[in-house]
């Protein structure tokens, strides 16, 4: 394996951070049988071998540390994992961790050289931002300079503009007021008339009036300032968004099989009995792919049902290597949702794997068929919390269900052969 054939990595910075971010699993739930934890070992293993093929050595590597951390840790301490019937299940899976430790370390030195890379590549990315940023800062401080300095030159033209036009308006005002002083000059010559009551001396020659030069003085022009052009930043965030780690996988699912599923279940069905199935498929690409349904051997009412002989379930998915993804049942009896006994069977498929689903066919019911999963928050975590057996009820909380339909399930017809085995007879 060379560091060519591996994906960009893309959920950490190291070994380390990713180990301790993404590899821890709880401690076991003693109410959740045997099979759903080996079930889910099997899930991790396939995943991690998956992820590996696909050149994603981060999540190959996460699954492998959840598989063997759930294997070789936390099953020992089930109380069903001394059982007999559990011996050959847990030796095959002991063998594939075995295989998956022998070559953790070299996985793991892969990661450290690609790490190495990805923060010398993140640290010159920073740099070249850093230049960029600091480009853009002169680029900014030149045109705040040259706009400081337009904005001067403006404001000394136009000081000069109201020199201008104070000198004229002064000029102007000096040769209105000599012309009105010519106007204005007395005949020497004129002598007033006498009074007839009382006679007036002469008056001497009168000489020209003078008028002050500053005889008005202009008012000071009101001074306008130029607007200031606003350089703006240019835009330099990416647009390329990084894949959420912990958005959901799609399912893919064809309706025939669940057709195939309900012709198997007819017997049942008319006697007013639940069946109920094991969805099983395949991952590749980060999609999900529901190709197999197993119905194992069970018991049945109006209401409930429960599989019995689980170690044949698993042993069949390891022989065929598939996945556990869900469940479905029917309802004969019912409408189409989930009962707090189906909410608490569907808890210990989705605390396992986020994606699993609960499939409900009800025929008798409008609608007939749904596929859902627990809220993430609150459903699962109250489901979880809630140690109440047979039915009751399960309010929203915080006006939030604890259970909705989901959207990353896509259900076609009739473009993959998917198919239904009935594991109820076998010998």
């Amino acid at each position: 394996m060379t560091l060519v054939n591996i994906k960009p990595l893309y959920i950490s910075s190291s070994v380390q951070e990713l180990v301790e971010k993404h590899c821890s699993i709880g401690d076991i739930d003693k109410h959740y049988s045997l099979f759903n934890y080996l079930s889910t070992s099997n899930n991790l293993y396939k995943q991690a071998a998956q992820y590996k093929s696909e050149g994603d050595l981060e999540k190959s590597y996460i699954y492998s540390i959840r598989f063997c951390s759930l294997l070789l840790e936390k099953l020992p301490k089930h109380p069903e994992y001394t059982k007999d019937v559990n011996k050959k299940s847990i030796n095959d899976l002991k063998s594939k961790a075995n295989q998956i430790l022998s070559e953790l370390e070299s996985v793991k030195s892969v990661l450290d050289k690609g790490y190495i890379l990805k923060v010398k590549e993140e640290e010159r990315q920073k740099e070249l931002e850093r230049i960029k940023q600091e480009k853009i800062r002169k680029i900014e401080e030149e045109n705040k300079r040259k706009l400081e300095e337009e904005k001067k030159r403006k404001e000394e033209e136009q000081r000069l503009r109201e020199i201008e036009d104070e000198l004229n308006q002064s000029i102007k005002i000096d040769a209105e007021k000599k012309k009105k002083n010519k106007d204005f000059i007395i005949d020497p010559s004129f002598v007033p008339p006498p009074e007839k009551e009382k006679p007036q001396p002469k008056l001497p020659p009168i000489s020209l009036v003078e008028i002050p030069q500053d005889f008005a003085t202009p008012a000071t022009p009101a001074t306008s300032t130029p607007a200031n052009n606003i350089v703006k930043k240019p835009n330099i965030d990416s647009d390329e968004a990084s894949k959420k780690y912990s958005k959901l996988r799609t399912i893919n699912v064809d309706f025939k099989m669940f057709e195939d599923f309900m012709r198997l279940s007819e017997n049942n069905t008319s006697r007013k009995i639940e069946t109920c199935g094991i969805l099983s498929g395949t991952l590749s690409n980060d999609v999900f792919t529901i190709t197999t349904i197993i119905i194992p051997k069970q018991e049945g009412t109006t209401d409930t049902c429960n599989t019995i002989e689980e170690h044949e379930i698993f042993e069949y998915q390891l022989e065929h290597d598939l996945l556990t993804l869900g469940w479905v049942h029917t309802h004969p009896t019912q409408e189409c949702f989930l009962s707090a006994v189906d909410l608490h069977t569907h808890c210990s498929y989705q605390y396992l794997l986020q994606e699993a689903i609960a499939v409900v066919i009800a025929p008798r019911s409008n609608p007939n068929f749904g596929i859902f999963r627990l809220t993430d928050p609150p459903g699962l975590e109250t489901i979880q919390k809630c140690k109440l057996k047979s039915f009751h009820p399960h309010p929203p909380v915080n006006g939030v269900p604890v259970y909705t339909s989901c959207n990353h399930v896509k259900v076609s017809s009739g473009k993959f052969n998917g198919k239904v085995i009935d594991l109820r007879n076998k010998k």
